[in-house]
């Protein structure tokens, strides 16, 4: 093969992982919001978002124990800022700093949480496996134990706890309706018409189903959990729901863009925004959260003080220039090491390319420079072989020879070169795999 040829076969493997990294670039799908109304954001495929005192830091996927998993992870944020986090090994607590606190709570796959909406220390899970069951905790998550079995098959879809003591727990997997009036020692189960998703419920029950004809998702409310339901609202995409029994305030949230608002308990409803496209929502006292696009730059949640009418900006992922920091057991520069570089390469502007016998690395959890070289506008969404490059940094690893480069990329003229490097690292070091 002639030189030419080598080089630009070089080039195009190089531009392909470049493109690689790009379709995986992270969205906020999922948004959790304490006391103090600070949201926890997660997003699925990369982790989670956790404030703190200087801002929002991040915690990859692996550190929270749910890597792999497709997509949104169960969560529930406790009374004292912890993290309740269900993955494919068992339930695992989070401190509010977003460090692991502790052992496996419970050891089988987490489908789904739910917290009494009376009293925050009574905490539900279901779980999944060769034996799935539900348990209980009552005293915020410390201790759990089975209360009773579910049927093996079809997964929990929905999980949602109502008032009362001992309250009633309703569950659905596919077109089944399982309810128990005790606590869940037992289980009533029925037959639904159709496949749905619990929502709320309360003096109406609210569920989403999938329309099989138009692909739409269907907002559904009924007097029961067993139905009939009635059709009051649809949207393309199902981005969120969001419920205020009190007022009769209603909202749902159209990924492909818009959000609708009910007044009157979802008799009526009319859209409040066309321009928004609304991945997630959280009601929180007065404040209603929204995921919004997230693409680097823009706002990733936003908050609405006005019941939708208009929103402000709460966290863009550019503002996310650290990792959590934890103790030395938790090892997170190891255990975070591959998603953070994504993490840079997508959101903070570096070129994540790996470096031939590098010096002395900069450990992940250093900030970044906020300060882009002059001429420094690709945020990391586009990657134009044409208008950007990548330069690589003198702080990497020496351990192996290979290791990822925290660098800017940087607009001007295409540098092949550096494209090259990377096929040519790529030939000598082993394939790496994400953490996230």
């Amino acid at each position: 093969m002639s030189w030419g040829a080598w080089t630009g076969t070089a080039v195009l493997v190089a531009l392909a992982g470049v493109q690689e990294a790009a379709a995986h670039a992270p969205m906020a799908r999922g948004v959790t919001v304490s006391p103090g109304g600070a949201p926890v954001v997660q997003m699925p495929g990369f982790g989670l978002l956790v404030p703190g005192s200087d801002g929002h830091r991040y915690a990859c996927d692996a550190l929270a124990g749910v890597q792999g998993r497709g997509g949104l992870a169960p969560l529930l944020l406790l009374a004292d800022g912890g993290l309740l986090v269900g993955g494919a090994a068992g339930l695992q607590r989070l401190d509010a700093a977003g460090c692991p606190d502790g052992e496996v709570l419970i050891g089988a796959p987490i489908v789904a949480l739910a917290v009494h909406p009376a009293e925050a220390r009574e905490l539900y899970a279901a779980t999944g496996g060769d034996a799935p069951g539900l348990h209980v905790s009552d005293d915020g998550g410390q201790q759990w134990h089975r209360v009773g079995d579910l049927p093996a098959g079809a997964p929990t879809d929905s999980l949602v706890v109502g008032a009362g003591s001992p309250p009633a727990i309703y569950m659905t997997a596919g077109a089944v309706l399982l309810v128990s009036d005790d606590g869940g020692a037992s289980m009533r189960r029925s037959e639904l018409p159709d496949a749905l998703r619990l929502l709320a419920v309360g003096a109406r029950v609210w569920a989403v189903r999938d329309d099989p004809d138009t692909r739409e998702a269907v907002l559904l409310r009924g007097a029961d959990a067993a139905g009939p339901y009635d059709e009051v609202a649809r949207v393309r995409f199902f981005g969120g729901f969001a419920y205020d029994e009190e007022s009769g305030r209603v909202w749902l949230a159209d990924e492909a863009g818009g959000l609708l608002r009910s007044d009157d308990a979802g008799e009526r409803f009319r859209r409040i925004r066309d321009d928004l496209a609304v991945a997630c929502l959280r009601l929180h006292d007065d404040s209603l959260f929204a995921c919004t696009p997230g693409t680097v730059d823009q706002p990733a949640v936003q908050v609405s003080r006005d019941g939708g009418e208009s929103f402000e900006p709460v966290i863009a992922f550019e503002q996310v220039e650290r990792m959590v920091e934890c103790s030395a057991d938790a090892a997170v520069d190891d255990v975070c090491a591959f998603a953070w570089a994504e993490w840079e390469a997508d959101v903070l502007g570096s070129s994540g390319l790996p470096v031939i016998d590098g010096a002395d690395a900069a450990s992940p959890t250093a900030r970044v420079d906020a300060a882009a070289p002059a001429g420094a506008e690709d945020a990391g969404v586009e990657r134009d072989a044409g208008n950007g490059s990548a330069e690589a940094s003198d702080e990497t690893s020496a351990a192996s020879g290979c290791s990822i480069a925290p660098t800017r990329r940087r607009a001007g003229a295409a540098n092949w070169l550096g494209l090259l490097a990377l096929a040519l690292a790529a030939r000598r070091c082993p394939t790496r795999r994400r953490a996230a």
